[in-house]
This record gives C-alpha cells, structure tokens and sequence, in this order.
C-alpha cells in the first residue's frame, strides 16, 4: 500500500511532496499551520512522515484551527459584503 504523500493526488492538489532526507519517506510541505495549498491542509504523517502519535496529534488540532479561522473570515467577509449591499438597498429604497 502507498503512503498517502506517495500516491500523486496531493500533488494532483497542488501540493509539494518531497523526498525526506535519507529517503526514509515523503511528506507535503505545508507552512506552520498546516496549510499545503489553496483550500487545503496537512497534517499527521502525511506532513511529517518522522512524526509520532502526539505529534501528530498536535499538528492534527493546528490545521483544525487554522482551518476554523479561515471559515470564520471567509463567513465574516460575506456578511459584512451582504451588510453593505442591505444597506445600500435601503438607501436607493428610500430615494
């Protein structure tokens, strides 16, 4: 069976996997977060193929939250976008 980063399809994704040092496996890049691309999260083993239960664990609950707060500016960004468009309704409503 192949490791997750081995199959082709993160890279299919736009991720970078690349070969750890004394090839002892192959893991996504991903910034400290966990982010690896656009809309798409790393984690676990699969960013850190050296990386034990705990470790992973924790990497696991990082990319969880940043992935709440990317949800949350993105919910955040078309409220305030559908606040002003209410507002400018009302506006040209009342002309």
């Amino acid at each position: 069976m192949k490791a997750p980063a081995d199959s082709g399809l993160l890279e299919d994704l736009g991720t970078i996997v690349s070969e750890r040092p004394f090839r002892n496996g192959r893991q996504v890049k991903s910034g400290l977060s966990g982010r690896a691309a656009a809309g798409l999260w790393a984690a676990g083993n699969v960013a850190n193929v050296t990386a034990g239960v705990m470790k992973s664990a924790v990497s696991g609950v990082t990319a969880a939250a940043a992935i709440n707060a990317d949800l949350t500016a993105v919910d955040t960004d078309l409220a305030v976008a559908a606040s002003h468009v209410r507002s400018r309704h009302s506006q040209l409503r009342s002309l």
